[in-house]
């Protein structure tokens, strides 16, 4: 110990900082316990005359160059004649304690920027990278993004949520563009990113693209597509997916009728909607919205232009009781966009499209993974109901004008 005190103070009287004096220890630890791990795999010491005609001996060493806490570290790791010396510090082809590349990664994946990322690990590896390269370092994802946009998928869904969340991107000047994305859940009750594309607003041509993209992708068959009400998405999905249903999101449904309403009504408004989309089934629910409509006419006329045609309102009662709380509202999808905020809200704006691209897809493959196994409520008990309902309407017994079987 008084040896090491002795070295230290010597060190620091010729200029050397102290950072400097670790990383050198550090660097001669780990040099000295790699010597101890081949002397306990030879099972004698350098030297040792017992190491004569055992069958393996030491055959020098080769130098490897580790970023750590402490800096740069130049390590001579000891080679053993026969080849078969595989010592516990250092794994194969890893350049860092800790796997920096994979840290780098993940704190890109979770939105850290990339100067963020620069500057927190000069401040922990002693080593400096520019926001360049970690840039560099995140386009591995790029192969992700490929592979996610052309994996094949499910050939039936119970039903399909569409919406559109706006993101910063910078083209030349910095604005906010339209992330189209397409959300499913299946026969089993999975939910799963289907695709998702970028466009400068909210329109049709995406929407259609999508839809033309995870058909050649193998779906086949969709019982219902969920939204919150943009304009002509009912005769795009029946375009392409010609059986398939639609159904308004309730939530939206509210919102637009209390812009139409004074303050002091709403709360009453509210109580008799909840009680309408609420209702045992369609018929009753079709009563219930004629007679709001008929109590509430007369002081908001404009409500019977919103409300009128009721054909993509109450497709979920075809649905089984036990799953139906999933569908009448696009709140799978909303749930996810929230996500997708959070995650974005630190980033100011994405340089380019292709940077959005690896960011949003990472987040996407971690939800997909993560909702793999989690099966929806309901879904259990309603599969031998969910399998009929597609029975019944490739058989043509569900009949689209009354919404009900015939």
């Amino acid at each position: 110990m008084d040896n090491y005190i002795t070295t230290i103070q010597n060190a620091i009287d010729s200029g050397v900082t102290f950072a400097e004096i670790l990383r050198l220890e550090v660097q001669r630890l780990i040099n000295l316990l790699l010597e101890c791990e081949l002397t306990d795999f030879l099972n004698y010491n350098k030297y040792d005359t017992k190491g004569y005609n055992s069958g393996n001996s030491r055959n020098g060493y080769y130098s490897r160059t580790l970023k750590s806490t402490f800096g740069e570290l130049v390590i001579s790791v000891p080679r053993d004649r026969n080849g078969t010396f595989c010592n516990r510090i250092l794994t194969p082809y890893n350049r860092s304690f800790g796997d920096l590349e994979s840290t780098i990664i993940y704190l890109y994946k979770h939105g850290t920027t990339t100067r963020e990322i620069a500057e927190l690990i000069e401040k922990l590896y002693g080593c400096y990278y520019s926001p360049q390269t970690i840039s560099n370092m995140t386009k591995i994802v790029q192969q992700e993004v490929e592979a996610f946009h052309n994996r094949p998928l499910e050939h039936r869904y119970l039903a399909i949520y569409c919406d559109a969340t706006y993101l910063p991107v910078r083209r030349g000047t910095v604005s906010k563009e339209a992330l189209h994305i397409l959300l499913g859940i299946t026969t089993d009750g999975r939910k799963e990113v289907l695709d998702y594309t970028l466009a400068a607003h909210e329109n049709t041509d995406t929407y259609i693209e999508l839809l033309q993209s995870i058909k050649r992708r193998g779906v086949e068959e969709v019982f219902m597509f969920v939204t919150d009400g943009f304009c002509w998405l009912n005769s795009i999905f029946r375009e392409i997916f010609p059986k398939a249903r639609h159904q308004y999101c309730w939530v939206h449904i509210c919102r637009n009728v209390r812009s139409y309403v004074r303050k002091i009504d709403w709360m009453t408004i509210k109580e008799e909607l909840k009680e309408i989309y609420g209702a045992e089934d369609r018929k009753s629910a079709s009563k219930r919205l004629v007679e709001f409509l008929d109590k509430w006419y007369s002081k908001y006329p404009k409500l019977a232009d919103k409300l009128y045609d009721i054909t993509d309102f109450f497709q979920y009662m075809l649905l089984p009781k036990p799953i139906r709380k999933h569908f009448y509202t696009n709140n799978a999808l909303e749930g996810l966009n929230n996500l997708l905020k959070r995650y974005t809200r630190k980033k100011e704006m994405f340089p380019d499209e292709n940077s959005m691209e690896r960011f949003v897809c990472s987040i996407f493959l971690d939800y997909n993974n993560k909702n793999f196994f989690r099966i929806a409520t309901g879904f259990e008990e309603a599969s031998i109901e969910i399998d009929q309902l597609f029975n019944d309407l490739n058989c043509g017994k569900l009949n689209r004008e009354e919404d009900d079987y015939t």
